[in-house]
């Protein structure tokens, strides 16, 4: 495989010696690099190799293959603590610099970037003045500094019809994508032995995040958009009394990918995931017009009233179990005070995050301890 890599190269460069392209020295790199690199970061350096030139063809590519790794950044293991998702945007942004050097006339339609500069300039300051570590300060302020990237680009690139639908198309398929493999764990009980629930027949998904409630975190970034799309084209296929065929087909599958969403939402049973599902949709209801705000006022005053009647009993005990858990949430306490057991270890363990948190907030108020 090596020696069909190099010797075209070599005889190309040795018979045109002034058509030295950068496709042939793109060969001989990957070559040398298959040699004497091991085969995971030799493959990591031929994606690099083949993606450069795409990127330059296509820079919109770059902030959709970042927003599409996210559900697989973790299965990438680089140096330096690095994601998968934080190199694909490092690559995108320099294609787009690349473009913009190359058209220093085109309009960049970059807008909003003083909060952005604002809030990373302030969390620079608090990794900085940290007294604990400066490399993972460093790595988490990278986080963030990667989806700024990731906001200009997608502000900058994202300007056609085509690029809107591709840019959907990111934002909803891999998410829907995590959801059925969460499903699939929930479903088969797979995960480790403290994520089993019911009597270990069932698994809290993960799907590729490691952490359930990282995993709901994602979900609920994608099922309110695709809830909005699904109400959007739906209301648009009904025109002059008749269906319409392509937003009926759009409508109905947007739907299914809603409920596939919070499928996995709930199959990751994590309760803070659940609490931001309701309260995410709740506020959607009231910022969607009267009509909806009117609804979820009185869907709230009748969750109220059934609360206080006690009638959740009726529901399935997988479910009362789980909203007891998350009211003893609610709950303040001094998790000092607490003796810890395995029936109660998540909750002490929140509320101790709250108070250290409260605590190092007491401690250094202006900047913290550090991101």
């Amino acid at each position: 495989m090596i020696c069909t890599l190099v010797f075209p190269s070599l005889r190309l460069l040795r018979t045109h010696p002034h058509r030295l392209s950068i496709g042939s020295i793109a060969l001989v790199v990957l070559a040398l690099a298959l040699a004497v690199l091991p085969l995971s970061s030799a493959a990591a350096l031929g994606v690099a190799l083949l993606g450069a030139p795409v990127l330059l063809a296509l820079p919109i590519l770059g902030p959709l293959a970042a927003i599409a790794s996210v559900p697989i950044q973790e299965l990438v293991a680089l140096p330096g603590g690095l994601t998968l998702t934080q190199v694909i945007v490092v690559a995108a942004l320099g294609a787009w610099l690349l473009r913009v050097l190359a058209q220093p006339t085109r309009p960049l339609h970059l807008r909003w970037q003083w909060p952005w500069l604002a809030y990373l300039a302030w969390s620079l300051l608090t990794v900085l003045t940290a007294r604990y570590s400066f490399a993972l300060g460093m790595q988490q302020w990278a986080r963030w500094l990667a989806a700024y990237l990731a906001f200009v680009l997608t502000l900058s690139l994202v300007v056609e019809r085509r690029h809107a639908w591709w840019l959907l198309a990111a934002l909803l398929i891999p998410p829907t994508w995590a959801a059925l493999l969460g499903i699939q764990q929930f479903l088969t009980g797979y995960g480790p032995p403290s994520f089993r629930i019911l009597g270990g027949r069932f698994a809290r998904a993960t799907a590729t995040f490691g952490k359930p409630n990282s995993y709901g975190g994602y979900l609920n970034m994608a099922w309110p958009l695709a809830a909005a799309l699904t109400v959007f084209w739906l209301a648009s296929a009904r025109q002059h009394g008749r269906w319409l065929a392509r937003p009926l087909v759009l409508g109905l599958a947007l739907a299914g990918m809603t409920l596939t969403l919070l499928g996995g939402l709930f199959a990751s049973y994590s309760r803070g995931g659940w609490i931001g599902a309701v309260g995410g949709g709740f506020a959607m209801l009231l910022l969607a017009g009267r009509r909806t705000a009117t609804f979820a006022l009185s869907a709230l005053l009748l969750v109220l009233v059934i609360g206080l009647l006690g009638a959740f009993s009726a529901l399935p005990p997988v479910v009362t179990e789980r909203l007891a858990a998350i009211t003893s949430n609610l709950r303040v306490f001094d998790a000092a005070d607490v003796t810890v057991t395995d029936a109660n270890f998540a909750v002490v363990e929140r509320m101790a995050h709250w108070q250290a948190g409260w605590r190092m907030w007491q401690a250094s108020p202006l900047v913290g301890v550090g991101p």
